[in-house]
């Protein structure tokens, strides 16, 4: 554990949470090509349907933590953040948004004007390719932790716990409803990103004491809960109550640790995550568009296609539409879903 840590501390890259967000990307994008007509077969009708949608909560909680470090590190001014922050979430943003243009045209001028200011989400207005929802949220929310996380330091031990629950319950209530179909974004984003600067706050009190070797195995058991609850919620919404605890524990112990999200694969999925995110919609529809619905549907061989090309168009948009517009050892740069 010593040499693991001493590395993270140097880096001040987790490279165990960069291989997470690259499977909750690819889980995103499973999800909307038909994730849930194999989960029924596979659990032989016990499930019918998961909401994997509360793979962008962990999204959420994941930026809070690696911002507050960030902040801590090197405290920015709302200028600097700002600049780092539209360079690390604008372009991708912008070139899927086009590209669903291209395809779906029609978008009215006050969808165009709100999603060109990346405000859409926050103004209740259609996000034009629909998993930019989040963008919004990661890009102007964090503004307060600039100057929140320096105080939030100081603050006594107890008000962070209690602070860290109410974010729990907040968090619990958001996806409580929207297992119940009931999606208040807002609550999600707030919940979240708060739930990870605290988080944050909470790791600083032990250190390298949270983690180490002994902890791989807890942190996987961990991950694979958040999948299990995502599978089940549906079925049992009180289940959805437990994600943000379960999310959160696992980014705790995740933080100081190296496991099988830290090899090669699941780090490269990492650096992806953020166009794989945004550009599985804008591929999907492109399929539909040349091939039909039913023919999309109902052929495996095609989605299987347009999963190696999302995957494969997201690594060249990384070095070549992302990478140029950022550091990648900036961790502000970084976080992203």
């Amino acid at each position: 554990m010593g040499q693991e840590s001493q590395e993270r501390r140097g880096s001040g890259h987790f490279t165990e949470l960069d291989g997470m967000r690259g499977v909750l990307a690819c889980t995103v994008m499973l999800f909307h090509v038909g994730l849930n007509k194999l989960l029924a077969p596979a659990t032989f009708g016990v499930l019918q349907r998961g909401e994997w949608g509360l793979s962008v909560d962990f999204f959420f909680i994941l930026s809070g933590f690696v911002l507050s470090q960030s902040f801590s590190r090197r405290p920015p001014t709302f200028t600097s953040y700002f600049a780092k922050r539209i360079r690390r979430l604008a372009p991708m943003f912008y070139v899927s948004t086009l590209c669903m243009l291209l395809m779906k045209p029609g978008a009215s001028l006050v969808e165009l004007l709100a999603n060109m200011l990346i405000v859409q989400s926050l103004v209740d207005v259609r996000s034009i390719n629909h998993p930019g929802w989040s963008i919004p949220f990661e890009l102007y929310l964090p503004i307060f932790g600039v100057y929140l996380v320096a105080p939030l330091q100081k603050t006594a031990n107890y008000v962070v716990w209690m602070l860290l629950v109410m974010g729990f319950l907040l968090g619990a209530t958001a996806a409580v409803f929207l297992v119940l179909g009931h999606d208040v974004i807002s609550l999600r984003a707030c919940a979240g990103l708060g739930t990870g600067m605290l988080l944050y706050r909470i790791r600083t009190l032990f250190g390298d004491r949270v983690g180490g070797r002994g902890c791989r195995f807890v942190v996987l058991l961990l991950f694979a809960a958040t999948m299990l609850i995502m599978a089940t919620a549906v079925r049992w919404p009180v289940l959805a109550a437990l994600f943000h605890p379960v999310a959160a524990l696992c980014i705790l112990l995740g933080a100081n640790i190296h496991s099988v999200f830290s090899t090669a694969p699941f780090q490269a999925l990492g650096r992806w995550s953020y166009s794989i995110y945004l550009l599985h919609v804008p591929v999907l529809n492109g399929f539909i568009l040349l091939l039909g619905l039913n023919t999309m549907s109902g052929s495996v061989p095609w989605k299987a296609t347009m999963l190696v090309l999302t995957i494969a168009l997201a690594a060249f948009a990384y070095h070549f539409i992302e990478r140029p517009f950022f550091s990648p050892k900036s961790q502000a740069a970084q976080s992203a879903p």
